[in-house]
């Protein structure tokens, strides 16, 4: 298991958290996976170092796979929403008992012509399909609005807020501990 850098010894016992986050990457060889996959190993590592802060992050940040656009007629196009695949398998453990986590937006997504229609989205203990969200498209503009490479729209937040480890598996299996 790729711990994102950090060994879990190395949290100072008061904010040592009890719930991890293992994320497995579902990507393919048909596009470019060596990107998002560094993207995610240093978003683990950044993650994991704030939780020696006594003000952690409130979620995980999840990456778009690839580029994002829509123009003026978008809304047309995708009338019963975009889908979205996030090439991303997870689930939260306290301990060794999987648990409920919610997939929120991101304060980014405002500044898109996209809504995300369920928010917080919650995602069952169980659950090991790919991460997926539907957006809807806002004709906001005439303007044609197109993400960044790996931009962030959404985050995976534990079900209390309490802060969370995150960690990155080689295998599915691992995701079941």
């Amino acid at each position: 298991m790729n711990l994102g850098g950090r060994a879990m010894s190395s949290l100072s016992p008061s904010v040592t958290p009890q719930l991890t986050l293992f994320i497995y990457l579902n990507i393919d060889n048909s596009w470019p996976n060596e990107p998002l996959r560094a993207t995610y190993v240093k978003a683990v590592k950044e993650h994991n170092e704030k939780l020696d802060n006594k003000n952690y992050p409130s979620g995980f940040d999840l990456y778009l796979p690839r580029r994002l656009g829509v123009d003026s007629y978008s809304h047309i196009q995708y009338q019963d929403g975009y889908f979205c695949d996030l090439k991303v398998k997870a689930a939260m453990y306290e301990g060794i008992q999987p648990v409920n986590y919610k997939m929120y937006a991101c304060s980014s997504l405002e500044e898109t012509p996209l809504r995300l229609p369920v928010n917080p989205r919650i995602v069952e203990s169980g659950d090991r399909d790919n991460l997926h969200t539907k957006f809807d498209v806002i004709p906001k503009s005439k303007e044609r609005w197109v993400t960044e490479q790996h931009h962030r729209l959404l985050k995976i937040c534990s079900w209390t807020g309490k802060p969370f480890r995150v960690v990155i598996v080689d295998t599915l299996e691992e995701l079941n501990k």
